[in-house]
């Protein structure tokens, strides 16, 4: 019986490496956007006044105004315009996320921009913007005139729809 317990345990081993490889050949690479990625204030750090003149973007912490210049930031946005104080997760405000926006030609340096704004102490973090695209949609010929469905996006939770043997759901299904 002793002897069975070493062959199972010297099995699991080669087994989960297995599959780790497997897991990481057949998984969609993710789509990173190449001119822009997110950057996080930290919870005790204001919301960020964004003013824009002419073609120049100012916020209101001077020493992310120095990056925006030197870095020759092309904008500055909120990531979800709208959200609150009470829009959170533990200690992420949603309010206090932004994504900064470069040159299409410098898609390469936004690591090292990324890095830069992690050093900076009122930086939560900073981190690229992967890409989602829309794999599935609704076959619903009325859906469109249902207003309460696109106010609350029920269109994006397509994409997160476990399809087993390559069926798209339906409205049984769902």
């Amino acid at each position: 019986m002793a002897q069975k317990n070493v062959l199972d345990k010297l099995m699991i081993k080669p087994l989960i490496f297995i599959l780790g490889v497997l897991s990481f050949l057949f998984s969609s690479s993710a789509i990173v956007s190449n001119q822009s990625f997110l950057v996080c204030l930290k919870s005790d750090v204001s919301p960020l006044v964004i003013n824009r003149s002419n073609e120049l973007i100012s916020v209101d912490l001077e020493e992310l105004n120095i990056f925006i210049q030197n870095e020759e930031i092309l904008n500055l946005e909120e990531w979800i315009p709208g959200a609150t104080e009470i829009d959170k997760d533990g200690d992420i405000y949603l309010n206090r996320i932004y994504r900064v926006f470069v040159q299409e030609e410098r898609s390469n340096e936004i690591p090292m921009l990324i890095d830069k704004l992690d050093r900076m102490s009122f930086i939560k973090y900073a981190e690229p913007e992967y890409v989602r695209k829309l794999h599935y949609t609704t076959n619903d010929p009325l859906s469109e005139l249902q207003c309460t469905l696109s106010s609350i996006k029920t269109d994006k939770a397509w994409d997160f729809w476990d399809i087993e043997n390559g069926e798209i759901p339906d409205g049984r299904n769902v």
